[in-house]
């Protein structure tokens, strides 16, 4: 066989291959309808701090086999496969809160399954314009919701796209003080998930 020949089979092979992530990327952005606020910023909270590199579930000792077909899943076909997540026994979670907010690239998160309570949700910094031109600065939180109000969980592969919709109002004066507050006080947002 020729070196091209091989060449040519040797892809078609790696081709085949899916790419799993081990991560989750969340991004942030306005709806082109939103007037009066100006984003400066993003975190994540409630993160697990270590995940599996590959879907193995450490209760039962077995790789998951949603994907056998070969291709990436979107949300709803995993969820349908009854995959949701999986994370290593003992797993932790980082609960810090950070001072101040201002990183406005793709944040990148192990998979996390929808808990009772403390479930993974983002901070977000802007600055808010009221009517009479005020501006004020503040936090708001939101969570991963899907359109029936249930917590997403946040699965390795996806992209978790939130568009702020709407805010309603200034926002809380600490990170801390959003994160310890309900969610969506003063600001609407929409998750959408995309595979990677």
């Amino acid at each position: 066989a020729s070196n091209q020949t091989l060449k040519d089979a040797l892809v078609a092979k790696f081709t085949k291959i899916p790419l799993i992530r081990n991560f989750a990327k969340v991004t942030v952005k306005l709806a082109t309808t939103v007037e009066g606020f100006q984003l400066q910023g993003y975190t994540l909270i409630n993160v697990p701090t270590s995940g599996t590199v590959v879907p193995y579930n450490t209760e039962e000792g077995e790789f998951e086999s949603y994907n056998t077909a070969g291709t990436g899943l979107d949300y709803a076909a995993l969820k349908a496969n009854h995959y949701n997540g999986f994370m290593p026994a003992g797993v932790k979670y980082n609960t810090t809160v950070p001072a101040t907010v201002t990183n406005t690239s793709a944040l990148y998160t192990y998979e996390s399954k929808a808990r009772d309570e403390d479930n993974t949700a983002l901070i977000v910094y802007g600055t808010y314009t009221a009517d009479n031109g005020t501006k004020t600065s503040g936090y708001y939180k939101v969570d991963f919701l899907t359109s029936d109000d249930k917590y997403y969980d946040i699965l390795r592969n996806l992209h978790y796209e939130v568009t702020i919709n709407n805010v309603l109002g200034a926002g809380y004066p600490t990170a801390a003080a959003a994160a310890a507050a309900a969610a969506g006080n003063n600001i609407s947002a929409s998750t959408d998930t995309k595979n990677l």
